[in-house]
């Protein structure tokens, strides 16, 4: 837990009752980083997690009014920000795609036409397998492999065991290769592949 309990419902009672600004700052700084960490593990840019982040804590301040129904503050900003941020990539994602490209061609790295064709198509292939994982198996995923938490940080952000989060990952990491496997075993993907590995190792 980021804070105590009894401290965060001073904070939203002072927040509800009489739409206390400074309590407001206070819980915005206290979950900030925690939060930006959890967005940029899924949107991968710190600019676009900034922004989620900040949108999050603005519904937050909207709903002030109806906080008793908020059983757990931690939980409520947590999934909020994860879905926002789901929401941001599968909007952005082709965006990100063109930025990453121009950038790889700033540093001399030559592609052609017929490479990313294939690298688009095997992130595409990535990406749709990740994002057909189950929802825990997703999180977990997302925090250690891409965002590099260890195992015990995931395990208390999501509020369970270090060896249900290794069952987790272990799920979510066979399913991927499972859906990858065909595909990365062709000869003409192998180029691609090599791209892929670059910036997106399993």
């Amino acid at each position: 837990m980021i804070a105590k309990k009894k401290d965060i419902r001073t904070l939203l009672a002072r927040m509800s009752e009489s739409s206390d600004q400074n309590a407001f700052e206070e819980l915005f700084n206290l979950y900030y980083t925690w939060l930006h960490s959890v967005a940029v593990s899924i949107v991968r840019r710190k600019e676009d997690a900034e922004e989620i982040v900040e949108d999050v804590f603005l519904k937050l301040w909207e709903i002030r009014d109806g906080f008793s129904r908020i059983k757990n503050l931690e939980t409520f900003l947590y999934t909020a920000t994860k879905n926002k941020s789901y929401d941001y990539y599968k909007k952005h994602s082709k965006v990100h795609l063109v930025e990453f490209e121009q950038n790889w061609k700033e540093k001399d790295f030559i592609i052609s036409p017929e490479d990313a064709y294939l690298y688009e198509e095997l992130r595409a292939k990535y990406n749709s397998a990740v994002q057909a994982l189950p929802p825990r198996c997703k999180e977990v995923f997302l925090l250690i492999r891409e965002k590099g938490y260890s195992y015990k940080q995931t395990a208390d952000v999501l509020g369970v065991s270090n060896k249900t989060i290794e069952n987790h990952l272990r799920t979510a990491i066979q399913k991927i290769r499972d859906e990858l496997n065909d595909y990365v075993c062709s000869p003409k993907s192998e180029k691609a592949k090599k791209m892929f590995l670059l910036c997106f190792v399993l």
